[in-house]
């Protein structure tokens, strides 16, 4: 104990099969490979030792069993500790700042548990490749370049009450199955949660506080079977994406918030939920449970959400049902006309019970079959960017001309707005335009009138 290892040598401190060992309190600087290194042995503890610019600070190899870190600090090595294939480590409240590589590297570790330490301005703050039976708590991983914690290949993962402040990644898994995060906390990371072919992952109270054009949680490559429940989720770009065939996510519960300062809600793409849906209905936006929103709220959620590709099985995201319409209508997702709003000189129209002929286009409540289609499908990019524009009205694009039976089916008797209906009038001045927008699904459609 209290030994100081000037630099210059291969290995600090080097123990070959040592049992019962106690290493406490020593410095070690500058060496080539190892500032401290354990082959073999079992029932070690590092305790307040310091490790500085050496190639690995700590390293622990070859079967090692039952090694404990308490309290030690890393700075400016290569992996401030590696430990590999070895059995019953545990990591409690030490340091890793500024290593090169990896504030800590764990490949092929059965019964890893980290508690309570700091990774700092690293890389990687926990890389971990392989092994079983992870146990990850109180954590804090702050201002790491590449990821505050990686998880590959990774059979167990339990993640709870950590904090992951400003990394470019927070924490991401791959090809790492029935993972649990619970109450943990991720705050200006350029992408909060990763899922990267990782399935059945149970994302529990999350509070995710996104940096500016970044994503909260990313579903990708055959992550199937994620939960979500209690999720708070604001700022960014995304709240959540999903990408890829076998992508797919549910809500549990009925306590997940998404704030109106996210960009947008969801963005689903290349045949993400194949076909299914997110039912979202009882989860909150704006603060506002879905199955409450309004027609102008449903709206607005809409908008802020990227689904429905043309004439592909992607999946889509359900807020609410309106009165109007039946089951084969909500269900068939190759329909354009799904959930439609139609808005016309002022006047906004639930589309219930609507006939899908193009040239004799009607609604119960809303006929428009003296207007000849002209369809003009675009359907929502991918890469989302701001789509507000296929929700504007597309009437002066539209090029259509105003005829007086066209006008009629508008009227305000019939519940359109006067003062905009009068504009578009012949009287008014002669030949306006006119055009109707087509709300819902991801299209936009423009009628011409003749």
């Amino acid at each position: 104990a209290g030994n100081v290892v000037a630099p210059g040598g291969r290995d600090g401190i080097n123990l070959r099969d040592s049992n019962y060992t106690l290493l406490a309190y020593n410095d070690v600087k500058g060496q080539t490979r190892d500032g401290y290194r354990i082959n073999g042995g079992r029932d070690v503890l590092f305790y307040e030792n310091t490790a500085d610019n050496n190639g690995n600070g700590f390293h622990v190899l070859n079967d090692a069993d039952n090694v404990t870190f308490v309290s030690n600090h890393a700075t400016g090595n290569a992996n401030g500790a590696l430990v590999e294939g070895s059995s019953d480590i545990s990591f409690t409240d030490n340091d890793f700042t500024a290593n090169t590589a990896n504030g800590l590297l764990a490949k092929s570790i059965s019964n890893l548990t980290l508690t309570a330490n700091n990774f700092i301005a690293n890389p990687n703050g926990a890389a971990i490749e392989g092994g079983s039976n992870v146990q990850v708590s109180g954590n804090s991983f702050t201002d790491n370049t590449g990821h505050g914690l990686l998880a590959t290949g990774v059979t167990g993962v339990n993640l709870s009450g950590n904090t992951f402040t400003n990394n470019a990644i927070g924490a991401k898994l791959v090809n790492t199955n029935n993972a649990v995060f619970t109450g943990d906390i991720f705050t200006g990371n350029t992408l909060g949660i990763a899922l990267d072919g990782s399935s059945n992952t149970r994302l529990l109270e999350q509070t995710i506080d996104t940096a500016a054009g970044g994503t909260g949680i990313s579903i990708a490559n055959g992550s199937g079977g994620t939960v979500v429940r209690g999720l708070t989720i604001s700022n960014g770009l995304y709240g959540i994406t999903l990408d890829g065939p076998g992508s797919s996510m549910q809500f549990e519960g009925n306590t997940s918030r998404f704030d109106g300062s996210v960009e947008y809600y969801f963005a689903l793409s290349n045949d993400a939920m194949q076909g299914e849906q997110i039912d979202a209905s009882q989860q909150f936006f704006k603060n506002v449970r879905a199955t409450d929103f309004t027609i102008a709220e449903w709206i607005d959620a809409e908008s802020k959400t990227i689904d429905m590709e043309s004439r592909t099985p992607i999946g889509d995201v359900f807020y609410k049902d309106f009165a109007g319409f039946d089951e084969d209508q909500q269900n068939n997702r190759r329909s354009l006309y799904r959930r439609g709003l139609f808005s016309y000189a002022g006047r906004t129209q639930l589309a219930a019970n609507i006939e899908e002929k193009p040239v004799n286009f009607n609604s119960s409540t809303l006929n428009l079959s003296l207007l000849n289609s002209t369809f003009a499908q675009v359907a929502r990019p991918t890469n989302a960017p701001n789509i507000a524009s296929m929700f504007a009205n597309l009437a002066p694009a539209a090029g259509g001309k105003v005829n007086p039976e066209a006008l009629a089916n508008l009227s305000p008797s019939a519940g359109g707005n006067a003062e905009q209906l009068a504009s578009l009038a012949p009287a008014a001045g002669g030949d306006g335009t006119c055009g109707n927008s087509f709300l819902g699904g991801g299209y936009a459609t423009s009628f011409s009138c003749q």
